[in-house]
């Protein structure tokens, strides 16, 4: 598709379903949690993120830097 091309919607909608279809395949290859962000990013809300471990003694410190690294990342 080029700028200034006409274009019937029916044309367009297979064009911008295709791109998005490329677009979603490649979303599916990523880690867990680099696809949290980037849905959480399309939708707009933050990301949940999911214990790693059952362990009490993993939550604290390192859960609160994981979350606040997060939201930093989501917001730049």
């Amino acid at each position: 598709m080029f700028r200034g091309e006409k274009m019937d919607i029916t044309r367009l909608y297979k064009w911008a379903t295709n791109k998005m279809t490329i677009v979603l395949n490649e979303i599916t290859k990523l880690k867990d949690t680099t696809k949290n962000r980037i849905w959480a990013w399309l939708v707009g809300v933050e990301p949940v993120e999911m214990e790693e471990s059952s362990e009490a003694g993993n939550v604290g410190k390192n859960e609160h830097h994981k979350k606040s690294t997060l939201k930093r990342s989501i917001q730049t």
